[in-house]
């Protein structure tokens, strides 16, 4: 996991710093942030939600919001997140099910040859 994650934010990274390659690290916190807000198409949430409850605060939405105010339910975030963490077992063992199964599906036997060297 941590690894598909380090791909990612390299990935992402590539397209603030293609000139100057000495510029990576002024971006990363944006591309983390990014990564973490972002919800993931498989659980539907974001990792910043699973971790916190609630989803983060970002510089655009305060400058929105920033005559309301909307009070926070502890109660009924933490019912919510309860809700997705008993889901997401189900959502990976089915996700894991369909690729098993497209994997038999597209691996082509393969017969030895004896007669063949190498």
């Amino acid at each position: 996991m941590t690894e598909l994650m380090n791909k990612i934010i390299c990935s992402s990274l590539t397209h603030y710093v293609n000139e100057n390659q000495k510029q990576w690290s002024l971006y990363y916190k944006m591309v983390v942030f990014a990564y973490n807000t972002c919800p993931s198409s498989r659980l539907k949430v974001s990792p910043f939600y699973l971790l916190h409850g609630m989803e983060a605060n970002q510089p655009l939405d305060n400058k929105l919001m920033s005559g309301e105010k909307e009070t926070f339910n502890l109660t009924k975030s933490l019912k919510q997140l309860q809700i997705i963490r008993e889901t997401i077992p189900g959502i990976i063992k089915t996700n894991n099910q369909s690729r098993k199964s497209y994997t038999i599906k597209n691996t082509k036997t393969l017969t030895s040859n004896q007669d063949r060297r190498y």
